[in-house]
């Protein structure tokens, strides 16, 4: 179990890394509309990852429950993370300057940020190559899926509110040099992640 968890921190660590649209609509919200703001949006995307996971989970769960699909799916699931990193390297990022988001009302924040990011392709591919790795991984045992992904979800959601608490200071800081270090850095730790469950999976066991 606690292996599971420090999984899961790990992987929200990584995922926190990440400066993409979510980010900057986070970040955005809070400086024009308060912090209790990007804290509502939050829930809705954090919403929107647990429901990527949930569906991604009843409809995975049974399948690898057969041992002769965990080997392989270890390596397809692993090398979509490598891929996915692979592209977050070598992706060029600019910080986009639009015009100051309109105030909104709580339930249209929380749709927002549950839409906004349910409607990034990538966040749904992601989910389901990680929940994939996560059933073989932890031998479809429930209770260390629920501890692994809790674990995540909670670190991200933790440090994505420390980045709208600290919505002005990041904003100051950050420029198109900054966010394509980040976004490097971000792009190798999930490539790494993908490689250590290949490693953990095959000789660690």
């Amino acid at each position: 179990m606690i292996h599971a968890i420090s999984q899961g921190i790990i992987l929200g660590l990584i995922l926190s890394a990440l400066i993409g649209p979510v980010f900057f609509l986070l970040i955005k919200t809070s400086m024009n509309n308060g912090f209790k703001a990007a804290l509502t949006m939050e829930f809705g995307i954090i919403s929107s990852d647990a429901f990527c996971i949930f569906l991604s989970y009843i409809g995975l769960a049974n399948i690898f429950n057969n041992p002769i699909y965990k080997s392989y799916f270890i390596i397809v699931g692993s090398s979509v993370l490598m891929l996915f990193g692979i592209t977050t390297f070598l992706s060029h990022k600019k910080i986009n300057s639009e015009s100051e988001l309109p105030k909104i009302s709580n339930t249209k924040l929380i749709l927002k940020g549950f839409f906004f990011n349910l409607t990034n392709p990538s966040v749904i591919f992601f989910w389901i190559g990680t929940v994939g790795l996560a059933v073989t991984q932890f031998s479809n045992s429930t209770s260390k899926i629920i501890a692994y992904f809790l674990s995540t979800l909670i670190t991200v959601f933790a440090i994505d509110l420390l980045k709208a608490y600290s919505a002005k200071a990041i904003n100051e800081k950050i420029n198109n040099y900054t966010l394509g270090i980040i976004t490097k850095i971000a792009g190798i730790g999930i490539f790494l992640f993908g490689v250590h469950l290949i490693i953990d999976f095959y000789f660690i066991k």
